[in-house]
């Protein structure tokens, strides 16, 4: 299991990400091994370890900008700030895509 330029194949297959649907076959590359879910209400939660690690990242985003915003002589202010709300989509979005509550058969998904 070697790694190859432009090869997803051997990381998605010992972890589980995002991207790792939308490359390989039309199926794309299933992982070995997954992390424990979770059953709330009905829903199954996939890798909530790794939906509390991305909470985590958006509540300290959030801080960040907070404390952006009381610099009022910050060179180049905006520009972070754009960054980091940026930054706190994306997270939102990937919290979604791992723990599958948008699934990869939805065609929001890619």
């Amino acid at each position: 299991m070697g790694f190859q330029f432009g090869s997803f194949n051997s990381i998605c297959e010992t972890a589980a990400l995002v991207i790792c649907p939308l490359v390989g076959s039309s199926q794309g590359v299933e992982p070995t091994c997954y992390s424990r879910n979770v059953d709330i209400g009905g829903t199954l939660i996939f890798q909530p370890s790794t939906c509390f690690v991305h909470i985590v990242a958006i509540i300290m985003t959030a801080i960040m900008i907070l404390h952006i915003r009381s610099k009022y002589t910050a060179v180049g202010r905006k520009e972070i700030l754009i960054f980091f709300w940026m930054y706190m989509a994306i997270e939102l979005l990937a919290m979604f895509l791992d723990s599958g509550i948008i699934p990869t058969a939805n065609k929001a998904y890619p």
